[in-house]
């Protein structure tokens, strides 16, 4: 599929940067 085309990111890494978009609006790397 096309849908991952473009995204490097591994999903694992992907699962734990969403709650903190969700939850401060920032990524703390």
């Amino acid at each position: 599929t096309s849908a991952g085309v473009g995204f490097a990111i591994p999903s694992s890494t992907v699962l734990r940067i969403v709650p903190q978009l969700i939850q401060f609006g920032k990524v703390s790397s």
